[in-house]
């Protein structure tokens, strides 16, 4: 029986339901806490499961919700030190995840790595490539054979919900809905701000928002058949990168 590893251990893959490859319960910043212990205010430090519980509960019900996998950063550049972490992850790889920063390519910079390392391209995942305002470059990630995500709906302050739909439907419409995974890199709690203005500056950055929101927008726009496509993306993608080189 072929299964996915999870923190609570091994699922089998046809258990596997939706599964939102980018996700965040809870984000502290170990530098943040370092360099500026005058920001962690007790409203930041305060850690409420049960806020926690509510907004998880809330966010997926009805999902499935089952798994995630490691993930490293690359934004603006490859530093020394993230080229080892990749370079290690890389040798190591069954799946091989990464952040990228779409307005500075480094998915481009990533599938470099990935390739001199000997990275089945099937096995990479690009995300934060939901994140490009034109589509060029993410068809480029997938013409060299990766997986991208589309995983920041709600964060509107890096490109607008409207435009991400928009995206996602030309790319489904030209026949990739095999190669795209959605999420919404939400949290319930980051230190990086104080509660409150979060929710102010980004009102759809939550849980709820890709089932409340995307979901019905893309059912609207008449995507394919609507629910095959969709199902590709939250189902069958996700289990074949989570299972993929494991035995059966």
């Amino acid at each position: 029986m072929t299964t996915a590893e999870t923190l609570p251990g091994p699922v089998a893959a046809d258990a596997l339901k939706t599964v939102l490859m980018h996700e965040h319960v809870i984000v502290l910043d170990g530098e943040m806490r370092r360099n500026h212990p005058e920001l962690r205010d007790e409203g930041n430090a305060h850690v409420d499961i049960n806020m926690f519980v509510k907004g998880l509960t809330e966010g997926v019900a009805d999902t499935g919700v089952r798994a995630g996998i490691l993930k490293c950063a690359l934004d603006e550049s490859l530093t020394p030190g993230v080229e080892r972490v990749m370079r290690a992850v890389a040798r190591a790889h069954l799946t091989t995840v990464v952040h990228t920063s779409a307005p500075h390519t480094t998915g481009l910079v990533a599938q470099d790595v990935f390739r001199s390392e000997g990275v089945d391209p099937d096995a990479r995942e690009l995300d934060h490539s939901g994140d490009a305002d034109e589509l060029d470059y993410v068809r480029t990630l997938i013409d060299q054979g990766s997986h991208v995500g589309m995983d920041r709906f709600g964060l509107d302050l890096y490109l607008p919900g409207e435009k991400r739909i928009a995206n996602l439907v030309r790319l489904l419409d030209e026949g990739l809905a095999d190669r795209l995974m959605l999420s919404r890199d939400a949290s319930c709690h980051i230190d990086w701000f104080p509660l409150g203005p979060r929710e102010q500056v980004a009102p759809n950055w939550h849980f709820a928002y890709l089932r409340q929101q995307v979901l019905p927008a893309l059912r609207r726009a008449g995507v394919g058949v609507g629910v095959e496509q969709i199902t590709t993306m939250l189902v069958d993608n996700p289990r074949r990168l989570l299972t993929r080189g494991r035995p059966s």
